[in-house]
């Protein structure tokens, strides 16, 4: 009987021997590594890498948290397509049409309504290029928790609604341009990439902001109470050389140097301060970079994944 069960037993461990030599061919050789937080490893290029590589998968939820956040806005309301054209022109209209009135003073050899124009439609664009990611993380960073959705999804929403509301803008700009008969020069070729910089780097900022917004939530109220008081001295209705002892800030507020250059680069062809405008494009490329990599690698922490 011993010799039996002996036997036995060997015979069920030579079984298990055998299933568990087949079972160790069978597992993969490459194993898969979750760590909870690898974006904090990525590099400046890597981390650009990867965020456009996240809006290029997620490039329909932008357009979907783009209609959405427009009905939103417009619901209830049997005029909403009206509203949609007609509330971005209300401050540029208005401006334009203090300029018009002669209540705002001339500028040198551009039109007045088209240099106010001009200047009203960039200054809206840079400043809602700070305050969009300063309002996306802070009105959905709860939101965000509950979903994989990115948050860099709905900025990207907010900036195409931003670019849309721009547009309008632009259209009557082109429409003083055309009653003006003021022709773009060839420098307007040199200012798509001046506006394509300063973009970059006023996104930039706002990235910087959002993310310093989490732990100290008074730049928000800062950035919207004061930032708006900037488009009086930005060279958006006046040219900063006439503003006396306020002079100097046409070369040290970047808002000012790269709506000058912009709006002189299509109407006049020329640079009045081309040092200031290396100086700030510099600084601009750097801080969209910086504020892009430091957002990817902080969007974890922002929504609390851990």
């Amino acid at each position: 009987m011993q010799n039996g069960t002996k036997h036995s037993s060997d015979e069920a461990g030579s079984s298990e021997g055998t299933l568990s030599s087949r079972q160790a061919v069978e597992i993969p050789q490459t194993l898969t590594v979750y760590r909870p937080d690898s974006r904090t490893s990525d590099g400046i290029l890597a981390a650009l890498r990867h965020l456009f590589a996240e809006l290029w998968t997620f490039r329909s939820h932008v357009a979907t948290v783009y209609q959405r956040d427009l009905r939103q806005t417009y619901r209830g309301t049997p005029l909403a397509v009206f509203w949609q054209f007609a509330l971005p022109l209300v401050p540029a209209a208005v401006y334009t049409g203090l300029a018009m009135s002669r209540v705002l003073p001339s500028a040198a050899s551009i039109p007045v309504a088209l240099y106010v124009a001009i200047g009203v439609t960039l200054w809206f664009l840079f400043v809602g290029c700070i305050q969009n990611p300063i309002n996306v993380v802070r009105s959905r960073n709860s939101e965000a928790m509950k979903t994989a959705l990115p948050l860099s999804v709905a900025i990207a929403a907010g900036f195409a609604r931003l670019l849309v509301e721009t547009g309008i803008r632009l259209a009557l700009c082109v429409l003083l341009m055309v009653w003006h008969g003021v022709m773009p020069t060839t420098g307007t070729l040199i200012a798509v990439p001046v506006l394509m910089v300063a973009l970059i780097g006023f996104m930039g900022c706002g990235l910087l902001l959002s993310i310093l917004n989490i732990p100290f939530p008074d730049i928000d109220r800062v950035t919207s109470v004061f930032l708006p008081y900037g488009i009086f001295l930005s060279s958006v209705m006046f040219p900063l050389a006439d503003a006396g002892h306020l002079s100097f800030l046409q070369l040290v507020n970047p808002f000012a140097v790269f709506i000058d250059s912009v709006r002189q680069l299509i109407c006049e062809g020329v640079l009045t301060h081309p040092q200031s405008l290396g100086v700030f494009s510099v600084v601009a490329v750097g801080s969209g970079v910086l504020g892009a990599r430091h957002f990817y690698i902080m969007e974890y922490r922002i929504r609390g994944v851990s």
